[in-house]
């Protein structure tokens, strides 16, 4: 079977335990180890594998030094073995945070495949096993998608907070908590900023208590963490003497995670699990190439608990309102726009070429949180508001807004 790292670490205690009775220094005969080993065999967490263990040390300081060994001397094979046995980065080994028979079976040293199987046996170390991780994957793109998502949420948070603290009972988690709610986040979105927030306070200088961009930066250095998992190379514990497996595709899976002990931080792992869910949200089919949608599920939610199920759905009036980018002229939409101020120099373009270069500087569009209109008309509970992000020759501000019945769109402008 299989045991973590930090469990061989444990072991030595646990070994250790039967003689701690005795003197740092003091000479252990053959009969006072036999005593105190059958006391110990007696004990399941120690029984006989434990024994075995200690016996092979025992043999070995005593070979060394031509004497009864010194409780000491004991002490320090056995910690030559552990060390042994938890270096990865040992010849042959795999850095996983594991070790397996095969592993155990490469080094010289006698003691230790026998510390190896104390470890796997021994019901001490049973939560060391390895577990079945969750069945989650996301990609790359759907984790930075992720932190886009929460890092507005950050921002919130902490602007609530510092606009009352008593409310919140001083404690700014509860900001994100109450936040966090709000917005409707999952389980998972939810610990992910409480873990976010908890590893920027302890980085936090001098007690000056982290900062939304603290906060932000851990998220993002989550997702940097977690492509570092991707190729993570996977033992198959069942036969570890086959070759490990390697898949570096651009795709974190909970299992690659697991392999990969450099990270395993909370936040890593609860935003793996946020981030599938955020994969699994419908994806816009717009019909213009590299459009994204970057409105959350959560905010497509609220706006349907806040106005309830309109005929035309979310998805529909997405693909509504990138229709109309695209072909409504009249009026400051970024077709005119660009029909007039888009080409070179600021001069004029044909509708065609406006239209090839508005597709090309056009990034997203997302929905305007319930309640709020644009500058330039729309009714929140009458239609879906999306702000246009796009790289406009001019500093004008874009929205659309599509009727939650009809589906007309309207594009409009403000400068």
């Amino acid at each position: 079977m299989t045991v973590q790292k930090t469990a061989v670490s444990s072991a030595l205690y646990r070994l250790m335990t039967p003689l701690y009775g005795l003197e740092r220094e003091q000479a252990v005969s053959p009969q006072a180890l036999d005593t105190l080993l059958t006391q110990a065999k007696k004990k399941p967490q120690f029984g006989a594998a434990g024994a075995a263990v200690v016996q092979a040390a025992y043999d070995a300081a005593k070979a060394k030094s031509g004497a009864n060994p010194t409780r000491e001397a004991l002490r320090a094979e056995l910690q030559k073995a552990v060390s042994t046995l938890s270096n990865e980065r040992g010849k042959g080994r795999i850095n996983d945070g594991y070790v397996d028979a095969r592993e155990a079976g490469l080094s010289s040293n006698p003691l230790v495949p026998l510390l190896y199987r104390f470890t796997d046996t021994s019901p001490d170390f049973a939560r060391a096993k390895p577990q079945t991780p969750k069945s989650v994957s996301a990609s790359f793109e759907a984790i930075a998608k992720a932190v886009r998502q929460l890092e507005p949420l950050v921002t919130k948070a902490f602007e609530a907070f510092k606009a009352n603290p008593s409310e919140y009972e001083d404690d700014p988690a509860n900001a994100f908590r109450a936040v966090a709610k709000d917005a409707g986040l999952s389980t998972a979105g939810r610990v992910t900023l409480l873990t976010a927030l908890n590893g920027a306070t302890t980085r936090s200088d001098g007690g000056r208590g982290p900062t939304a961009a603290d906060v932000q930066q851990v998220l993002w250095n989550g997702l940097d963490k977690l492509k570092g998992a991707d190729g993570a190379q996977i033992v198959d514990f069942d036969r570890p003497d086959a070759a490990p497996v390697s898949v570096k595709d651009g795709v974190v899976t909970a299992l690659e995670l697991q392999r990969t002990p450099s990270v395993q931080g909370k936040t890593s792992v609860a935003l793996l699990e946020f981030a599938a869910q955020v994969q699994k949200e419908p994806k816009d089919d717009s019909p213009v190439r590299g459009v994204a949608n970057t409105t959350s599920q959560a905010l497509v939610k609220q706006h349907v608990d806040a106005y309830g199920a309109s005929p035309v759905s979310f998805q529909d009036a997405f693909k509504r309102a990138v229709d109309a980018l695209m072909t409504q002229k009249a009026g400051e939409t970024p077709l005119a726009v660009f029909m007039e101020f888009g080409g070179r120099d600021g001069g004029s373009l044909s509708e065609a070429a406006a239209k090839k270069k508005l597709q090309a500087a056009l990034a997203g569009l997302e929905l305007l949180p319930v309640g709020e209109a644009s500058e330039s008309g729309g009714t929140p509970k009458d239609d879906w508001i999306f702000s246009v992000d796009v790289d406009s020759p001019t500093d004008h501000g874009f929205w659309v807004s599509v009727n939650r019945k009809t589906g007309e769109a309207s594009v409009n402008g403000f400068n």
